[in-house]
């Protein structure tokens, strides 16, 4: 359902500014996949950081304080 909402908003857009809808059809991928690198980026960051954080609170938990 989402899909067909956006193919029809996307004909709107065609049938009103044609112009602007070719060029959304030209750079959407590329936006897309510039949005899935700073994805895969932030998740792993977010496993990095997770990492540090257990190496350190390993003694505190070592010793029973957390």
């Amino acid at each position: 359902m989402k899909a067909l909402i956006i193919v029809l908003l996307f004909l709107i857009l065609l049938s009103v500014c044609w112009p602007l809808g070719l060029l959304m059809l030209i750079f959407l991928p590329l936006i897309l996949l510039l949005s899935l690198f700073f994805k895969a980026f932030g998740l792993l960051l977010t496993a990095f950081l997770g990492f540090v954080f257990a190496i350190l609170m390993l003694p505190f938990k070592l010793v029973g304080l957390a």
